[in-house]
């Protein structure tokens, strides 16, 4: 390929991948691989998703893994952060080789580069960093709250809902409970401080991290979800209570 040719697929390849996956965002709600019941993404949100991670800039202004459907993490945001890195590398690559005159009608293939920083430089980089991460515990850690904040062995008890904490899991009436990671946080944090009302700053920050401490939209749809899980009715709600403007607070049954 010339430059030419180069730059035309590199454009239109992505141009395809960016409808493709604009579509996948607004058709999340389909019953495909979407075991939560996550509903369609705005097409100005989704726009601005895939617009975000064709670009690798990854910027995330939906909630988390409870604004997509497994589909969309998959297709949409997993595919897109390594296509989109290899889309850069190849243009790179194509430059180095247009300046250093090697070909003067040639600067590569754009398909067999983009195939090949995928599945020869970047896939084996995440495998290895994966497989690091994994050894060295990091999203275990991740998910342990504050130190002191839990007992490791202790197990919490509230009505008809209990809550293992060094187990890792949650039941009520007797069924396990299936708790996003966020979600089985908000839960401990709540059920650890029962009958106290926590502020949206209090709660963002042990959940998320200081550099979260006012994003309570983000906060307001991980407890809505929590919720729903929880209460059978939840505009009566019998656990989580909501104070307008300060926070939430488990209530003890």
């Amino acid at each position: 390929m010339d430059w030419k040719q180069y730059a035309a697929a590199l454009i239109l390849t992505n141009a395809v991948m960016m409808a493709v996956g604009y579509l996948v965002l607004r058709l999340q709600s389909l019953p495909i691989f979407n075991p939560n019941g996550v509903g369609s993404m705005a097409p100005d949100l989704s726009f601005h998703t895939i617009i975000s991670f064709m670009t690798n800039t990854n910027l995330q202004h939906y909630a988390g893994e409870s604004g997509l459907s497994d589909l969309s993490q998959m297709l949409v945001i997993t595919f897109m952060m390594f296509v989109s890195a290899a889309s850069g590398y190849a243009a790179c690559a194509a430059f180095i080789r247009g300046i250093t005159g090697r070909s003067k009608t040639s600067v590569g293939n754009f398909y067999e580069d983009l195939v090949r920083i995928t599945t020869r430089i970047l896939l084996p980089f995440s495998l290895v960093g994966g497989l690091l991460l994994a050894r060295l515990r990091v999203t275990q850690r991740r998910l342990s709250m504050m130190p002191g904040d839990f007992e490791s062995s202790s197990v919490f008890t509230n009505g008809q809902l209990k809550i293992d904490y060094s187990a890792g899991c949650a039941w009520l009436w007797g069924e396990e409970l299936h708790l996003t990671p966020i979600e089985y946080k908000l839960l401990c944090l709540l059920s650890k401080n029962v009958g106290w009302v926590l502020t949206h700053t209090y709660i963002t920050q042990h959940v998320w991290g200081r550099c979260w401490d006012n994003d309570v939209s983000s906060l307001r749809v991980f407890m809505a979800t929590l919720r729903k899980k929880l209460e059978s009715a939840p505009n009566s709600p019998q656990y989580i209570q909501t104070h307008v403007g300060v926070g939430y607070r488990m209530l003890r049954v």
